[in-house]
């Protein structure tokens, strides 16, 4: 059985910090074409799936449902939030603390039942696994095949990623500084 694969260019989860449209737009445009320079391309392999996630629209559908249908205290225990605001009175915004949803709507929506992730973001695999389960049992009544259930995978050479800028943090896309990347 041939496994499908799935690469997004995750724009809806960029726009949690403040963005340029141009520039967003322009930074879309590159990761494609990265990607594709890289091998990734679905002309020629028949089981690759290329996409911008904001093209897609049951990404956010199904991130609201899903919001709907998580206790708040899953999301206050997530770390990467509490990271990215510890030292910020406003705590950034609503998008920031509902990420999870968003990228558990990335994973389910695909039947996706493995995903390949630094130690980061176990958490964030976990917590999709965490929802899946809920769904299928609670709100689809037992129906446990509704949602896979997904799994993580690391690759030890690559599971965590440090900042170019500070060699004892993570490397973060969110940063302010492009050298932290």
């Amino acid at each position: 059985q041939s496994k499908e694969f799935f690469f997004m260019v995750a724009d809806s989860h960029s726009i949690t910090i403040k963005q340029d449209p141009k520039e967003l737009n322009n930074a879309i445009y590159k990761t494609l074409a990265t990607y594709i320079a890289c091998g990734i391309d679905p002309e020629i392999y028949n089981n690759i799936n290329l996409f911008v996630q904001s093209s897609i629209s049951e990404h956010i559908e199904l991130a609201w449902i899903l919001c709907c249908n998580t206790p708040m205290g899953w999301m206050d225990r997530m770390t990467q939030y509490k990271d990215k605001t510890h030292n910020s009175k406003e705590r950034k915004c609503l998008g920031l603390y509902t990420f999870p949803t968003l990228m558990a709507s990335d994973i389910l929506l695909y039947d996706t039942d493995i995903v390949p992730v630094g130690h980061d973001q176990i958490q964030h695999i976990e917590i999709a696994k965490d929802l899946a389960i809920r769904m299928n049992q609670n709100v689809l009544r037992n129906s446990k095949d509704f949602f896979v259930v997904p799994k993580y995978q690391i690759n030890e050479t690559a599971a965590r990623v440090m900042s170019l800028q500070d060699g004892t943090k993570k490397m973060s896309k969110s940063d302010e500084s492009d050298k932290s990347r």
